[in-house]
């Protein structure tokens, strides 16, 4: 059995807690042992981050998954954003590239897997009128995650940047990504299983 040896591109340094659930999904999908790293090493645009990786790490890797936010510009933008990148670089496509790109930030994620929780989607529907099915329009998740997780400080305060960042952490590390979940059901989460299962098709074509 062969172990899939895997990096995640970051956008930024809170997305390195992806990794774990990224593992879990390739496991889940091919039965066999799996590891991802964070790069945050790496700088500047995707075609740029990915040309470092073909200069310096030709090879490395089984599978490259690269994440964006979605922001404004929407999930199809952002995939084909990825794609030209790819596209762009030579021999890009040795190593296939899987976009996660959440709807509209990665928290967004971590509100949908907080939904199991009765007492997080009860404060989620009466403080912001948020359901599951608008939970990817909501302008601003990552200031709605950090009033939901001050919740129960009694003077109103909101947590603190350091505080914050270590929970919305542990929670991107425990995304509840069983089928049936709140999380599952996303749009973009939906597409990010699809993209994975194309991705491990082409890497080994054998598990398909």
């Amino acid at each position: 059995m062969n172990e899939w040896h895997c990096c995640l591109v970051c956008e930024g340094s809170s997305d390195a807690a992806l990794t774990n659930v990224l593992e879990l999904l390739l496991i889940r999908l091919t039965l066999e042992p799996a590891s991802v790293s964070a790069r945050l090493d790496l700088k500047g645009s995707v075609r740029e981050k990915l040309l470092a990786l073909q200069t310096n790490d030709a090879g490395l890797y089984d599978l490259v998954f690269v994440h964006r936010d979605a922001d404004n510009a929407g999930l199809r933008a952002r995939q084909e954003e990825i794609k030209r990148a790819v596209d762009s670089v030579q021999d890009a496509a040795v190593t296939p590239v899987v976009p996660v790109v959440p709807v509209t930030m990665t928290e967004t994620w971590a509100l949908a897997s907080l939904f199991g929780d009765p007492d997080c989607r009860a404060w989620l529907r009466r403080e912001a009128s948020v359901s599951e099915k608008t939970l990817e329009t909501y302008r601003d998740p990552k200031d709605l995650l950090r009033r939901l997780l001050s919740r129960d400080d009694p003077d109103g305060k909101l947590l603190p940047n350091g505080v914050f960042s270590v929970q919305r952490a542990r929670i991107l590390a425990e995304l509840d990504t069983a089928d049936g979940s709140a999380l599952s059901r996303l749009t973009a989460w939906t597409a990010l299983n699809k993209a994975l299962v194309d991705a491990v098709a082409r890497a080994r074509p054998w598990l398909s």
